[in-house]
């Protein structure tokens, strides 16, 4: 889901309520200057956000922000001017991405999680 950054942690929060038991990642992302600039950070956290919900199978709501991978309902909005908006309240990060994939598979919910392999 793509959203603007100013609600986007509340409405991450909600989802991580309303949608329970889920089987599948729900990634939200967003970014602080629009794809329509040229210097914009739209396109890295989506490619981000899409590689998450792709291979990955993390059963619940995450936010995907600036190379960092955020439990929906932990996610705080923490800055207006600057790439790095969001981080995690009193949690750690799900995961951080930069040139591994560092997910922290022991702080996802579920036991239905993994990577998941392509035939």
């Amino acid at each position: 889901m793509l959203h603007g950054t100013d609600t986007m942690a509340y409405t991450s929060s909600l989802l991580s309520f309303v949608l329970e038991n889920l089987n599948k990642t729900v990634c939200i992302t967003g970014s602080q200057i629009p794809l329509s600039e040229l210097r914009n950070d739209a396109a890295e956290n989506l490619l981000g956000a899409l590689l998450v919900a792709g291979p990955f199978l993390i059963p619940e709501v995450v936010l995907y922000f600036n190379s960092k991978l955020i439990r929906g309902n932990r996610a705080s909005k923490v800055a207006s001017d600057k790439l790095a908006a969001f981080n995690s309240v009193n949690y750690q990060l799900l995961g951080e991405f930069g040139v591994t994939f560092d997910v922290k598979w022991d702080l996802i919910l579920s036991s239905q999680r993994g990577e998941l392999k392509l035939a």
